[in-house]
């Protein structure tokens, strides 16, 4: 793998392709969306135009976290922000880091994450152009024209 933006989500580190961020910033107000997934905390305009903003830790967790940066990534033609706890750094994080899952787990890759460690916590690779934050960026553009 190339490079990858480490963010901070609970008590784990995700990792975001580089390729795929277009930039971090801190957080903008939000306007909710009713009927949106759980972890759609809302839109935020972002450079212009109306952005679906996910939970990251909701997301890969389950659990809500209070969001200190906006990661805004690239999925297919969209842009989706990203609530994460903190901004880690940047790092190549190596193919070799990441095992092959358990069959019962097996259905989580290829929805959103690649598991494995760093410096012997718990690192999930977010393949951001998969199809929950595809999925959350229909969800907001189908309430109000979201990029």
């Amino acid at each position: 793998m190339a490079a990858a933006l480490l963010v901070r989500v609970g008590t784990s580190i995700a990792a975001l392709p580089l390729a795929d961020v277009v930039e971090t910033f801190r957080p903008l107000p939000l306007q909710p969306l009713s009927g949106a997934p759980s972890y759609v905390r809302g839109v935020a305009v972002i450079r212009g135009a109306a952005t679906a903003v996910v939970d990251l830790s909701e997301l890969l967790t389950g659990i809500p976290a209070n969001a200190t940066r906006f990661v805004t990534v690239r999925v297919g033609e969209r842009r989706v922000a990203l609530g994460v706890e903190a901004v880690v750094g940047v790092q190549t994080v190596d193919d070799d880091r990441f095992a092959a899952l358990p069959p019962l787990l097996e259905p989580a890759r290829e929805r959103t994450v690649a598991l494995g460690t760093l410096d012997g916590g718990l690192l999930m690779l977010l393949q951001t152009s998969r199809s929950l934050l595809d999925e959350a960026a229909r969800a907001a553009d189908a309430r109000g024209g979201v990029s």
